[in-house]
């Protein structure tokens, strides 16, 4: 195994522990979202998944729902994500510093007729505001099953980066999605 190869696999291998970590948590039980000045925790006892964001982040929430209603209405769409939650680190997102995470759900019946692979992957495009798809990695972990994309796209001399982690979810598909305008930035948002 050469250099390159070892680094990407401590890299994977880094990436599997959190999402462990994160799995894990769906199996505990949840209490209400509880905002610190550090970090935050959200849980959802339908879904019944718990998780702590990165700290430094602030509330968007609403702002976020609001935002995605509009756009909605804009398209005489009545199909909107439910935002669960919505963080971001209070930078304008022109800057090299912005980042953001979101957890949204969609009805999984609502993307009929389709495997649920193909489902995810449909929703990691959607959830990136993008209309094609990007290669997929499947990952299993503790036994639940996520499709995993990323995207990128250059604005000027920022480089900014989704990647987003679907799976499906008591009837839902639930994306878990960080943005950051770095690579840098996304990587450790991940």
């Amino acid at each position: 195994m050469n250099s390159e190869e070892s680094v990407q696999m401590a890299a994977v291998s880094a990436l599997a522990v959190e999402l462990y970590l994160l799995m894990y948590s769906f199996c505990l039980s949840a209490q209400s979202n509880v905002a610190t000045l550090d970090s935050w925790s959200y849980s959802d006892n339908q879904l019944a998944f718990r998780y702590t964001a990165p700290s430094g982040m602030q509330d968007e929430t609403e702002s976020t729902r609001a935002r995605m209603r509009a756009e909605a209405a804009e398209r005489n769409s009545t199909k909107v994500f439910t935002v669960l939650l919505a963080l971001g680190n209070g930078a304008e997102q022109a800057s090299s510093a912005w980042r953001s995470l979101t957890i949204q759900t969609f009805p999984r019946n609502a993307v009929p007729d389709q495997d649920d692979l193909i489902a995810e992957e449909k929703m990691n495009a959607w959830v990136a505001g993008l209309r094609l798809t990007a290669p997929v990695r499947q990952v299993v972990l503790s036994g639940q099953h996520f499709a995993v994309s990323a995207f990128g796209a250059q604005d000027g001399t920022l480089r900014k980066g989704v990647v987003v982690w679907t799976t499906v979810r008591k009837g839902k598909l639930l994306s878990f999605a960080f943005a950051a305008n770095s690579a840098s930035v996304l990587q450790e948002l991940t």
